[in-house]
């Protein structure tokens, strides 16, 4: 990797990032709450045996009210997160909300710890909680650090402020420390699980979509269209595109240009379809859209008018004159008698034949209330 391509492995990364928390959001919530349930009690019990430890080993050392208040705080957080990881009822998007309170409940705890009872005693539990918290957590890059640097000024500020020059030092060098040693493994578990998370939707892709055109294949369109159908409250519809003379074209300008028609057809019908559609390959030059519908059936007409328009339009660019898409849609209106995909499909294919049996360009509409 090259200087000048720093910019764009960023951007690419910040996008992928952005896509992991947008698409397994519930499951970051689920193992977040799992994770807080389980740290908070954690951290009960380490205050507690480290207090009693530090009692042991330094002469006239006693327990802080800073200490009960911290065991107090993770034991009630402990609770209340046990209680909501049985329930499963917290939202994806409180997940952050609870790491940050846990976070700063933490910093805040090992901040009082370190720095107000006594004042010369050279403690580095900050920099441990740096360096923990990060590993465990899975919170966006962004927010780690804030969390992180603003822990990191608000130990340093308190330190200089109650500690004498020579603990300052020493408590700066190793809160600094534990603070890049956190950045660095905060970067590392998320890049990890956002490798991960592309590794996994690379080898889904592989499984769902065409290759060349990058849409549903034919086996993944199936599945999702009598899924779509059965559940849907609304009219349905199926639209069935074909490139007239494919075969021809194929034979006199090459396959290159072909594919490159192919790629134009489908990325002309998926930009032309609402997010709730979905398109699909299901043969050589046949794409398929299922989509729904609230009004008359001259609004599908109008969708199938304006990809055969774009695509007679476009593409003159590729093959140095006009070609043409012919189209067949069967449509189900939602106070008729229940069809599945198949027979919708079937509908589809018989009118698209009809388109073609005419000359092409053109489009032929099915439903049980009207064959026009």
């Amino acid at each position: 990797m090259t200087v000048k391509n720093v910019p764009a492995v960023v951007s690419g990364w910040l996008k992928d990032e952005k896509r992991y928390f947008e698409e397994e959001g519930h499951d970051i919530a689920q193992k977040n709450i799992a994770n807080l349930s389980a740290l908070s009690w954690i951290a009960v019990i380490t205050i507690i045996v480290c207090s009693a430890l530090t009692g042991m080993l330094v002469e006239d050392w006693d327990i802080t009210v800073y200490h009960v208040g911290a065991v107090l705080f993770f034991a009630a957080f402990g609770l209340i997160m046990t209680m909501v990881k049985q329930n499963k009822v917290m939202a994806a998007e409180h997940s952050d909300v609870l790491c940050v309170m846990f976070d700063l409940g933490m910093l805040a705890s090992a901040i009082a710890i370190c720095a107000f009872p006594y004042p010369d005693l050279d403690q580095v539990f900050v920099s441990l909680v740096f360096t923990i918290i990060p590993v465990i957590l899975v919170m966006k890059a962004r927010t780690s650090l804030v969390l992180i640097f603003g822990g990191e000024a608000a130990f340093v500020i308190l330190s200089y402020i109650c500690k004498n020059d020579a603990v300052f030092k020493r408590d700066v060098f190793s809160s600094l420390t534990g603070c890049i040693l956190a950045v660095v493994v905060s970067f590392s578990v998320l890049s990890l699980r956002v490798n991960n998370y592309r590794n996994r939707t690379m080898y889904k892709n592989m499984n769902i979509v065409d290759p060349l055109c990058h849409v549903l294949n034919r086996r993944a369109f199936d599945i999702y269209s009598r899924v779509y159908i059965a559940i849907s409250k609304l009219n349905t519809a199926v639209l069935l595109f074909d490139i007239d003379n494919f075969n021809t074209i194929n034979s006199t300008l090459g396959i290159k240009k072909g594919d490159e028609l192919l790629v134009l057809l489908s990325g002309i019908m998926d930009a032309k379809k609402d997010d709730k559609a979905y398109v699909g390959r299901i043969g050589a030059d046949k794409f398929c859209m299922v989509m729904e519908f609230d009004y008359s059936p001259e609004n599908i007409k109008s969708v199938a008018r304006k990809i055969q328009k774009e695509f007679k339009n476009r593409s003159a660019e590729i093959a140095g004159s006009m070609c043409y898409c012919s189209a067949g849609i069967s449509i189900h209106l939602k106070n008729e008698e229940r069809k599945d995909y198949a027979a919708l499909l079937r509908e589809a294919e018989d009118m698209l034949y009809l388109s073609k049996s005419v000359g092409g360009k053109c489009c032929n509409v099915y439903s049980d209330s009207r064959n026009v």
